[in-house]
């Protein structure tokens, strides 16, 4: 007796949107080795249960398993391979950097990460193009390269979403060779397409959805025997699938239908009416729980950190530019600063004082712009989606990103102030501890900051414009511009709520009035608190974007 459970088994998947019923009740089962064929009409539902099957969204009834485990309490990412619809490579990464950067999130080693990509890139017909950027490969290579990054860790469930869409016939061929390999091998494949042909090619088990609901399911020969009332043949022409399958989508539309019984003998699927419909309770599927050992969480922290961190360096000049035009601002801005300290009683100073840190808090929060496009860039790459199905915790994705930005954000301020002290004579007359400490909690600010405006917002220039009016409203009330002993009784009191204010408070303290860090930690612990409310409110963004 066969115990091994089914790669995929979908029970009763309900799914809304406001008042888009897109899947009412479909159930599936795909056993290892199997390829089934997901087809159906543009917004059918067939992208919308995938991304339920992978965990990327929730399902507001049902449940799934991956492999016999339920993907809420466990982690599947390791299970599941994922080709999205939308094309999701790193266009400033190599060909092998792609391949073995997934495949180290999924677990390999470097080593064996290296020796997977050689084998990908054999069975796709890349070998010759390992080190070339993703960027400069033709469309076709580029859709090889898409669906190898969803194989490199020899997944038990495959999910490939028209992978061939655009792709020339070339590619299209290495495609369906590999997706048949893979079965052989015993892997599943659910597999989405609106060329009926690839169905044959790869001799897939198809499952119609239609309006949400699946309509017919069965092998090729069932659905041409039943509903292109031809006789069943080894070899099924294609104008006899398209006849057939035009005959469901007709039928299905013509009657209220019921969810197509899962499969278990060989007789063809039949339609049939569907009883009246119950109000159901709305049972959402809870959130997938993470559960993984601290070290191998550490591991992949490292990974997203690493990758981000070389995404950057590819491209400095941003981070340049906000470090270089601080210390070309800051001999302007010393004069005016120099007036303001001697009316507020300090002699023999230079206007450095107040100058450096304050347009280095200014151009900080320019530099929140940073973690913004490393946010969209994933996003316009149709890379993030890949990260969320992969085993990676969602926290985990976010804090590598944010830690990136977090240690950039933090040297490009210490680099300021060094170069303020070497060219223009700031000289902190208190704790360099403290001040390192002010600054490292700045930064963290920052980095929410940017986190939180990349998940509240749902386009770049949105996100970008958002940050410059905070960044300024921020800065200019919170003292960067001129010391806030110089504004009104009132604007002093709403300069507190800045963490601009906070910062150059605790910076003006230390170089000023020779303080160390038992003397500001109070600012220290107002810029933590902005940082914790900051955080929570991306938190509370980014689960109710899972929904």
């Amino acid at each position: 007796m066969n115990t091994t459970p089914p790669a995929l088994l979908a029970r009763d998947i309900h799914k809304t949107y406001g008042s888009n019923q897109v899947l009412r009740g479909v159930s599936l089962r795909v056993e290892p080795g199997q390829i089934l064929g997901l087809l159906g009409r543009n917004g059918a539902g067939k992208s919308t249960f995938i991304t339920i099957a992978c965990s990327l969204r929730r399902a507001d009834s049902g449940s799934v398993t991956i492999c016999g485990v339920d993907p809420t309490q466990n982690n599947v990412g390791e299970l599941i391979g994922y080709a999205p619809q939308e094309l999701g490579i790193y266009p400033d990464l190599t060909v092998a950097q792609n391949l073995g950067y997934f495949g180290r999130l999924h677990g390999l080693g470097r080593r064996a990460a290296k020796a997977r990509s050689e084998e990908v890139m054999e069975m796709l017909g890349l070998t010759g193009k390992a080190n070339q950027s993703a960027k400069h490969l033709s469309g076709g290579q580029q859709r090889r390269l898409h669906a190898g990054m969803a194989i490199m860790h020899r997944p038990k469930l495959i999910f490939m979403d028209e992978p061939t869409v655009g792709a020339d016939v070339e590619a299209r061929s290495q495609i369906l060779d590999t997706v048949r390999q893979l079965a052989a091998q015993g892997a599943a494949v659910v597999y989405t397409s609106h060329y009926l042909a690839e169905f044959e090619e790869l001799g897939a088990d198809v499952a119609v959805l239609n309006q949400g609901r699946l309509v017919a399911q069965g092998s090729l020969e069932q659905i041409v025997a039943t509903y292109g009332q031809v006789p069943v043949q080894v070899h099924v022409p294609q104008a006899d699938l398209h006849s057939a399958y035009l005959q469901i989508l007709k039928e299905s539309d013509a009657e209220d239908l019921a969810p197509a019984p899962a499969p278990q003998a060989s007789a063809p699927p039949r339609l049939r009416k569907a009883p009246q419909p119950h109000p159901r309770p709305h049972r959402k599927t809870p959130p997938r729980r993470v559960k993984m050992k601290p070290l191998k969480q550490l591991k992949q922290l490292s990974a997203v950190a690493g990758l981000n961190l070389r995404l950057q360096l590819r491209d400095p000049a941003p981070t340049l530019v906000l470090t270089v035009i601080p210390l070309v601002l800051i001999p302007f801005m010393m004069p005016a600063f120099k007036a303001m300290l001697l009316s507020d009683g300090y002699r023999g100073v230079s206007g450095a004082e107040q100058a450096v840190p304050s347009i280095a808090v200014l151009f900080s929060f320019l530099a929140v712009q940073n973690i913004i496009d490393s946010f969209f860039n994933e996003r316009s790459w149709g890379t993030w989606q890949r990260l969320e199905a992969s085993p990676l915790s969602r926290p985990t994705v976010l804090t590598g990103k944010a830690l990136v930005a977090y240690i950039i954000q933090s040297a490009q301020i210490l680099v300021v102030l060094s170069l303020g002290a070497i060219i223009f004579g700031f000289d902190p007359k208190g704790s360099l501890l403290a001040l390192l400490a002010t600054l490292l909690s700045f930064s963290a600010v920052l980095a929410a900051l940017g986190v939180a405006i990349a998940l509240w917002t749902h386009s770049r220039d949105t996100a970008l414009s958002l940050s410059n009016i905070v960044g300024m409203l921020a800065a200019g009330i919170g003292g960067a511009f001129c010391t806030v002993s110089s504004f009104p009784d009132w604007a002093q009191d709403a300069a507190r709520v800045s963490p601009a204010y906070w910062a150059i408070d605790a910076i003006h303290k230390v170089s000023l009035d020779g303080q160390g860090f038992a003397d500001i930690w109070p600012s220290l612990a107002v810029l933590w608190g902005f940082f914790a409310a900051i955080a929570a409110l991306a938190l509370v963004q980014f689960r109710y974007r899972q929904e």
